[in-house]
């Protein structure tokens, strides 16, 4: 009778995981939706106030870029010298300075600073350190778990539009009230991250499912990953993956507006790919949970190159504007590639041994991708008066990635199978 009630008790235990999850939610909610995505709609207001240079003041996105790229190089070093809270703690607090800098400043340089403070906030508090924390409070459904977190990004930049919007409007300083209120937001999610995150290893006895796919095994060290070849091409996929998705995606709306499709298109455009990267996000998750990463990735890899092709012949006639949804629909779902994808590549690819390591060496390096990227769509339209080009060659480079991904996936998977057959001999011996 003890044991049963025992036992009873255990299986009513709360499962503290869906705390985190909360928490993570709301972590990816400010710092992604509220901090980053707000950018594109604050800018043109940040523009008119202080009259700087459209293209002086672009650099500030570089200074984001290459803060995150550098600092996740480290990441794996600077988890374990401090731990989980400490990090967030010290994320959350470069996003509101980030935040009130980029209320008061009035010249580049206070604008530079804070697209640095950004870049530190988010590499310490979105999806390089939430990957690591889901990775290791959730064991079934990951991917599905992380997809959703990574969806409160799309819902929480659609409410920054909506809600901050008339703020915006009300006075040429609007914006800079909508900062002091997002830093107060971010503040307050800090607090929540500060009190409930735990730096200590998660106490989950769930176990894995028969379907569970390949990302909960014992891994490689990161010393032994550098001496392997399918690391570095896993890299250069990464890498070109961050150039290319996110090079195209950050111009599409300046291509439909330099080919003359009409604004409510574009806004109406823009809106739809709000709402579907908030599902694909969620279904790639899934799809990954279900099928694994071979399938996962062949999928958004060649809606990666097929929207690449679209997105060339969008155009102001009925059926351009009509190619204009379609490319987002695509395209939204390969933008999983450089978000949730990432923090799964280092768990599938290299395992559980150097995860910390691993998954901010995938992140600094996609970042770095996305710094190249933006550059490389002014330059090519510098040169030939069009985008186009750029796409074209953005679909040959997905085709070229794809098939560079299976074969480390290959390789990986033949790692994994060599190293699990030692820990059974070993296990052998030893009994």
């Amino acid at each position: 009778m003890d044991n049963q009630e025992t036992a009873s008790k255990k299986s009513k235990k709360f499962n503290y995981a869906w705390v985190i999850i909360a928490v993570c939610t709301l972590t990816i909610a400010v710092g992604l939706g509220f901090c980053s995505s707000s950018k594109g709609v604050i800018l043109p207001y940040i523009l008119e106030y202080t009259k700087l240079s459209r293209g002086l003041y672009a650099f500030s996105d570089s200074f984001r870029y290459i803060t995150t790229a550098i600092v996740n190089l480290f990441f794996g070093t600077l988890l374990l010298k401090f731990g989980v809270k400490k990090l967030m703690g010290a994320g959350f607090l470069a996003l509101i300075g980030s935040m009130i800098l980029h209320a008061v400043s009035t010249t580049l340089w206070g604008f530079y600073l804070a697209g640095a403070l950004l870049g530190l906030g988010l590499a310490w508090t979105t999806t390089t350190m939430i990957g690591y924390i889901i990775n290791k409070w959730v064991v079934k459904n990951r991917g599905t778990i992380l997809g959703c977190i990574l969806a409160s990004n799309g819902l929480s930049a659609a409410l920054v539009v909506n809600i901050f919007t008339p703020t915006l409007e009300s006075s040429p300083a609007g914006y800079k009230t909508v900062y002091f209120i997002i830093a107060i937001a971010v503040a307050i999610v800090g607090l929540f991250a500060v009190i409930f995150i735990k730096d200590k290893e998660a106490p989950n006895d769930a176990t894995p499912s028969k379907k569970q796919k390949g990302d909960n095994w014992v891994g490689i060290s990161s010393k032994e990953a550098f001496k392997k070849p399918y690391f570095y091409l896993a890299m250069i996929g990464i890498f070109i993956t961050g150039v290319v998705i996110q090079g195209i995606s950050g111009v599409s709306n300046a291509h439909m507006k330099a080919i003359k499709i009409p604004a409510n298109v574009i806004a109406s455009v823009t809106t739809v790919s709000m709402v579907i990267l908030t599902f694909t996000k969620f279904l790639t998750g899934f799809i990954y949970d279900k099928k694994g990463l071979r399938f996962t990735i062949t999928i958004s890899y060649a809606c990666a190159l097929v929207s690449m092709i679209l997105i060339a012949f969008e155009g102001p006639s009925t059926l351009g504007q009509v190619i204009c949804y379609i490319y987002v629909v695509l395209g939204d779902i390969a933008l999983p590639l450089e978000t949730i994808m990432i923090p799964i590549f280092a768990a599938d690819l290299f395992g559980k041994k150097d995860y910390a390591k691993m998954l901010g060496i995938c992140v600094s390096v996609n970042t770095a991708g996305y710094a190249i990227g933006s550059p490389v769509m002014g330059f090519v339209f510098d040169a030939f008066g069009s985008y186009v080009p750029a796409f074209y060659a953005g679909a040959v480079l997905m085709l070229l990635t794809a098939i560079i991904m299976q074969f480390v996936i290959n390789s990986a998977n033949k790692e994994k199978k060599r190293i699990e057959e030692e820990l059974k001999t070993l296990e052998n011996l030893v009994a």
